[in-house]
């Protein structure tokens, strides 16, 4: 399984070739089908291209580009990530995505273009995964944002390792969590591969790349180990998470459902913790929206709903979070769809 060309497979004893291959091995679900490598040409995602090669010749490399950046600038890594295929003698694909006219959070949308796009690819190809280049460097720019947010278990449990797609059944997996971004580079290095630089990572402006540039190196100098520290804690608060949906699905299992409205007896609610019960909120307002406008749904909000409930007041009092509307009445918790024009509390 040689690669062909001028680019060098790795030896296994590059730091992080090991560790990809046998976290690939532990989330690929199905060996006799091929894995859909998600390849930017940058290092990240070249190094998991070229530490998979030396395991397996069922790969297929996938590039996506969007509009959000200059033309030749995407051209250049279209074509590099096709080079880089092509030397491995791996069967190469690539889509345009256009979400520059779509509006909203333009990263938000690119993101989400680029795994429909994904998915389409992998279905076509059938892939049984979607191999995705987050390592551990991303791990904690990730949790340090949740907590910038306020986030809960949920938003500071990170990226998963592997999630399925309901829809299509492909899984995606993240093989690199335990590799340092270094490494990725170390083992591109190793190979002779020149990576590609996405400019706008260096824009500090925004937050993951102002954590990246100007925050972790101090606190890399301070715990080298950061990175690492952080999967691990990422990885505690996920069973944390899992257990609170758990309870909060015994809520739901207890709530009554009148149309689109979940109503909920509050003795009931007051019994369960507030992380609990605003895990039921956030359950049954992604139910009724189906998941549109979750992202305006504030941990702050949520806590004060929660600390209604929990008081001694007969008094209705409605809370609009995101998609639905919250009512806290004497005897029971209503959660419905908010009014089109509703606005949401300052």
């Amino acid at each position: 399984m040689a690669p062909e060309g001028n680019i060098r497979q790795p030896e296994k004893k590059v730091p992080g070739v090991r560790r990809i291959v046998s976290a690939w091995r532990t989330l690929h679900p199905d060996t006799d089908r091929p894995t859909l490598v998600a390849c930017s040409a940058g290092a990240d995602s070249s190094a998991l291209l070229l530490a998979l090669r030396t395991a397996t010749d069922r790969l297929v490399a996938a590039h996506i580009r969007h509009d959000l950046r200059p033309d030749p600038e995407t051209e250049a890594d279209l074509n590099a990530a096709r080079s880089l295929a092509e030397s491995l003698g791996i069967p190469f694909r690539h889509e345009m995505v256009r979400v520059r006219e779509l509006g909203g959070n333009a990263e938000a949308e690119a993101r989400g273009a680029r795994y429909a796009a994904l998915l389409r690819i992998a279905s076509e190809e059938d892939c049984a995964s979607i191999a995705l280049a987050h390592h551990a460097d991303d791990q904690l720019e990730t949790v340090l944002m949740a907590l910038f947010r306020g986030a809960g278990p949920g938003g500071l449990s990170g990226m998963t390792p592997s999630r399925t797609d309901p829809e299509s059944g492909v899984r995606l997996i993240r093989p690199m969590l335990r590799v340092r971004r270094a490494e990725a580079e170390a083992i591109c290095l190793a190979c002779g591969w020149a990576w590609r630089e996405d400019a706008t990572n260096r824009d500090t402006d925004r937050l993951r790349a102002g954590l990246r540039h100007l925050v972790i190196p101090q606190l890399l100098e301070l715990r080298p180990d950061a990175p690492l520290r952080a999967c691990d804690a990422a990885d505690l608060l996920r069973g944390c998470q899992e257990l609170i949906e758990r309870e909060a699905a015994e809520l739901v299992e207890k709530a009554e459902c009148r149309g689109a409205t979940a109503r909920l007896d509050r003795g009931a609610a007051r019994q369960s913790s507030p992380v609990v019960l605003g895990q039921w909120i956030r359950d049954e307002l992604r139910r009724i929206s189906g998941g549109a406008g979750m992202d305006k749904v504030r941990a702050r909000e949520v806590a004060k709903v929660c600390r209604a409930i929990a008081d001694g007041s007969g008094e209705v009092r409605v809370f609009t979070l995101g998609p639905g509307v919250v009512k806290v009445l004497r005897e029971h918790i209503d959660v419905e769809p908010a009014e089109p024009n509703s606005k949401e509390p300052s």
